[in-house]
């Protein structure tokens, strides 16, 4: 059987990682790592005490009580930090939306939001090096979207969608030995892996996009 390499590189990108952020915090309110990975993309003056900080704070409420979650939190002490003020005025619309959302096509429509009004977009202009680049990107998260919304799940919930991408920390694991077996991957993903045998599929004459093409590979 073929084995598929270079799939999970795919989440593993930054932009998109960034974004299904949101998705793992509206999932699961209490984690507040989720959150601090995109509390200050692009940047909105909210620096690493100031994470700190909360991040003692949250959890000494939790002592105090188990359930408490880290939104309602940032909402008891937002007005001690008014950055965070400012960002949560931008996120509370759009987390009350994701609560109410119903199918898979409702949560791709809430992290196109997030990733407008939030500033992911803004962030990805303004740290690539060229438009070229920056278009690519915005595709990749499009395209990520869009496979929000075919996902095969038997019965829709944010956990399940959560479950079905994979979003958990282990699912990012370096590549494992495949042996003797054919290897599907992106042309840029073989660089430098010196196969004896290369088959390039999709390919045309005169034309050769490595980021839409798969390769075969065998020894």
């Amino acid at each position: 059987f073929p084995v598929t390499i270079g799939g999970g590189e795919f989440f593993d990108r930054k932009e998109i990682r960034d974004l299904l952020s949101y998705l793992r915090f509206v999932n699961n309110p209490m984690d507040c790592k989720a959150l601090f990975r995109v509390i200050n993309v692009p940047a909105r003056g909210i620096g690493l005490k100031t994470l700190e900080n909360l991040n003692a704070g949250f959890e000494k409420a939790r002592l105090e009580n188990p359930k408490s979650n880290f939104l309602d939190f940032l909402l008891s002490v937002q007005n001690q930090y008014p950055a965070v003020k400012e960002f949560l005025n931008s996120l509370l619309p759009i987390y009350k939306d994701f609560v109410e959302v119903k199918t898979q096509k409702d949560v791709a429509m809430c992290l196109s939001r997030c990733f407008e009004k939030l500033g992911l977009r803004q962030d990805i202009l303004a740290s690539s090096k060229s438009m070229q680049i920056a278009n690519w990107r915005i595709n990749l998260v499009e395209k990520m979207l869009s496979v929000i919304e075919k996902l095969e799940i038997e019965a829709f919930s944010l956990a399940e969608v959560v479950d079905a991408l994979h979003l958990d920390e282990t699912s990012f694991s370096p590549r494992k030995e495949v042996g003797d077996r054919v290897q599907i991957m992106t042309i840029h993903a073989s660089k430098g892996l010196e196969f004896p045998c290369v088959f390039v599929v999709g390919c045309e004459e005169k034309r050769l996009n490595p980021i839409t093409y798969p390769i075969v590979t065998g020894k």
